[in-house]
């Protein structure tokens, strides 16, 4: 410096603090400009915060590349743990969680999205819709979710009627006209309350006790006696409650053949010259 009465020279400024007389760029009032790597507003800094050019690094304490979008800096380049370009990290000391991550079924919000464990996160269960609330869904609807939530709450599938809580595959079958137990079929045999018909060949009202079917609506085909214990299912004129007559045949089906018969022993026949056996009509 030099104290004159008026500029001489180069010395044609009252202003100081220049740190590179060499350089008209740099000076005490000029912009710090990233692009360079001297000290270009000669505040003793290279390159500091807000210099022109200069870019958003978030905080990364985890170092998953995500920073906190609340604690950013925009510097030239990346200093101390303000290395991330990307904010919105929501657990900066859990290098798992970031926004784009994953989410699993962990009681975590993996992806920084605000929601935890949401549907089809990793590790999901599938939950069945069950809006009757019988325990059974519609394999139809389901949600694959970390947890059981209602109406999205069971496991268990093969509903077929999912307003109707008496409607399902663990439901008895009734005779209603619904498919009860969801297995297809409507009042099939056996339903609560059926009737039970015999089957009945002869069509005499009397069916065979061994073979009968419980059915909801009416007699089936040949099933169609409701009285029992027929012995002889293809003669009409043998059941029980008929006139038993003499002719060598069970006719009322009491398991006594011609009884009350006169000359009802077997050596005797009818149209044959009387035989001593049947001399008298009351020996048998």
């Amino acid at each position: 410096t030099s104290c004159l009465c008026k500029p001489t020279g180069k010395f044609t400024t009252l202003v100081a603090g220049d740190c590179n007389d060499a350089n008209a760029a740099v000076n005490p009032g000029a912009l710090e400009q990233c692009s360079t790597s001297f000290d270009d507003d000669c505040d003793g800094i290279v390159n500091e915060e807000k210099a022109v050019g200069c870019a958003s690094h978030y905080w990364d304490f985890d170092k998953d590349k995500f920073g906190v979008t609340a604690n950013m800096k925009c510097l030239c380049a990346a200093t101390d743990r303000y290395t991330a370009l990307v904010g919105g990290d929501c657990a900066d000391t859990d290098a798992a969680v970031y926004p784009g991550a994953t989410e699993s079924c962990n009681g975590k919000d993996d992806d920084c999205d605000a929601a935890i464990d949401e549907e089809n996160a990793t590790g999901c269960t599938a939950f069945l819709k069950d809006g009757d609330r019988d325990t059974y869904g519609l394999s139809t609807d389901k949600k694959c979710l970390c947890k059981a939530t209602q109406p999205y709450d069971t496991v268990k599938t093969g509903d077929c009627n999912d307003a109707d809580a008496m409607v399902n595959p663990g439901a008895t079958e009734r005779c209603n006209a619904k498919d009860d137990d969801c297995d297809g079929i409507i009042d099939e045999d056996g339903a609560i309350g059926c009737t039970v018909y015999y089957l009945d060949i002869d069509q005499d009202k009397y069916g065979v006790t061994s073979n009968s079917r419980c059915l909801c609506n009416g007699a089936m085909g040949a099933y169609t006696a409701t009285l029992q214990n027929d012995c002889n299912d293809s003669n009409p004129a043998i059941h029980p409650g008929a006139t038993e007559v003499c002719n060598s045949v069970d006719d009322d089906c009491d398991a006594q053949t011609d009884e009350g018969c006169p000359c009802a022993h077997s050596k005797c026949t009818t149209g044959i010259p009387l035989n001593p056996w049947c001399a008298d009509p009351c020996v048998g």
